[in-house]
């Protein structure tokens, strides 16, 4: 099971898609809690409300200050462009997010993640921060800023959950409803995108004032001249 639509255009024959694709926003901090822990705590050493740890990506707040002032001065800027003093912006874990997307397309294409496992049964679990599951999101699915201003951020311990749907796309609105998409911030044209990913026929989804592909062309750019011509030898292999 490839779930490779017919017009794709790069080296894909090896891949095998997970199924599905697991957020999981990390469990609960102290900081949750009581954010004056930022003041005199460094993050790293703020402790977890489970013995569970794990921070694959992390927003960088710099210098904490009363959260009025952020609030005010994000709103001049954006929330996803504001960058916190001696922090970081939401921009910046968006290029993160995207070094860590194209690492996770490298390990897929060299049938890393599992050899034997079947794909339809091939989960992939993240473990991040609200932020970053918020911006992964966008990353993925091309939102706009204002796309991603508009989310709601994922309580501590919930997953949202992207899977394969009929036109080999990821799609949230398979496990998912409608309500819920809503309730993440996702507007009617969003529910709707997510519906078509999840229930069009395999190769003809696509992407609202985009050309058809697959994913290395309107998601990471089109693919080099080597790829297609391996693509090219190998076709003429398997013809003879």
């Amino acid at each position: 099971m490839y779930n490779i639509p017919p017009n794709a255009n790069s080296n894909m024959m090896n891949w095998r898609l997970p199924q599905r694709i697991i957020l999981v926003c990390h469990v609960e901090s102290d900081a949750n809690t009581d954010e004056k822990l930022y003041r005199f705590t460094p993050n790293h050493e703020i402790p977890l409300s489970s013995e569970e740890f794990l921070k694959p990506f992390k927003q960088d707040f710099g210098n904490f200050r009363p959260k009025n002032d952020h609030e005010e001065e994000s709103k001049k800027y954006g929330t996803f462009f504001y960058r916190f003093p001696s922090g970081e912006s939401a921009a910046d874990v968006y290029d993160r997010v995207s070094n860590f997307l194209e690492s996770l397309w490298r390990d897929i294409d060299m049938n890393r993640l599992s050899k034997d496992t079947p794909a339809e049964l091939m989960n992939i679990v993240i473990v991040s921060h609200d932020e970053s599951i918020r911006v992964f999101l966008m990353r993925w699915f091309k939102w706009s800023t204002e796309q991603f201003e508009s989310l709601t951020s994922p309580e501590t311990g919930k997953i949202r959950v992207m899977e394969l749907g009929a036109s080999g796309e990821y799609s949230l609105a398979i496990r998912h409803t409608d309500e819920t998409l809503k309730a993440w911030g996702l507007s009617d044209e969003m529910i709707e995108d997510q519906k078509q990913r999840a229930n069009d026929e395999p190769g003809t989804y696509v992407p609202k004032g985009k050309s058809p592909s697959w994913y290395l062309k309107y998601f990471f750019g089109s693919a080099d001249s080597v790829q297609k011509d391996q693509v090219t030898k190998r076709a003429k292999t398997t013809e003879h």
